[in-house]
Order: structure tokens, then sequence, then C-alpha cells
């Protein structure tokens, strides 16, 4: 049995709540990621935030903030979920990508207790699949 441990991305960049729209964009961009989960200040996972938040925080917040505060500068707090499942370390790998197939979600923090260890991506998945069809093509070769 295949372990999450096994595929998630250990140690993944992290925000806190108190960074910005323009932190978050900025981390995205540099580390060419999509998905950033919140921390507090001891590593217990508070949220996530997604490329799809930050769309959405550029769009719909963008007008109302205009006249009053600069856009970049709204909180991850004010466009984080706070309600984000999670999985252990210990999960099996293929319960994971039922549960985001089944959701259509994009990640799953991974935590042990309320510590965040890891990460787990739709990413992390295509490479799994990517190195599984090489196996089974070398496999086909040497049946020839």
């Amino acid at each position: 049995m295949f372990t999450v441990a096994e595929v998630m991305t250990a140690e993944p960049s992290v925000v806190r709540e108190s960074d910005t729209l323009d932190d978050v964009v900025k981390l995205m961009a540099e580390k060419h990621i999509r998905h950033v989960p919140v921390t507090d200040g001891d590593g217990r996972l508070t949220g996530l935030v997604t490329h799809r938040d930050v769309l959405a925080a550029t769009g719909a917040r963008l007008r109302e903030l205009l006249d009053t505060e600069k856009p970049r500068q709204i909180s991850v707090a004010e466009m984080m979920n706070r309600r984000v499942e999670t999985v252990s370390p210990l999960t099996e790998l293929r319960a994971a990508a039922r549960f985001l197939e089944a959701r259509k979600y994009g990640c799953l923090p991974v935590v042990e207790g309320d510590r965040l260890v890891g990460i787990i991506t739709d990413t992390d998945f295509v490479g799994v699949a990517i190195n599984l069809l090489e196996q089974f093509e070398m496999m086909e070769m040497g049946d020839t």
C-alpha cells in the first residue's frame, strides 16, 4: 500500500493570515504553485489559499477596494478558505486520489495532529500516473 507520505511535498511553502494578496501572488509565481497553506506561528494549519481565491480576490474585491485601499493589500485572512479538508501522511494514496477526484479539489494539506507536514496536489498524482505508465511500457517492451 502506498501512502500520501511517499508522494507529498514535505515542508510546503506557506503564508500567514497577516500576509497580503501581494505576498501570495509573489510566492505562487516564484515557486510555480497554485495552492498555499496558511499556518499560524506554530505551524498549525489555519486555512488554504488557492489560485482561484487569488483570482476572486483581485476581481470581485477590486472595484470596492480601489477607492479605499490598495488592492494588493487584501489580507490572506480575508480571502483564505478556513474549512480545509486534510489527510494524514499515513492515508492510503488511492483513498486520497479518490477524495480529490470526487470533491474536485486540487490539493489536500497533510497534517499530523494539527501541524502541517506537507501537501499533496493533483500535479503529484499526474507524476504518479506518468511513472506508472512508464513502468507499464517498460514491462511491455520486456515481453516482446
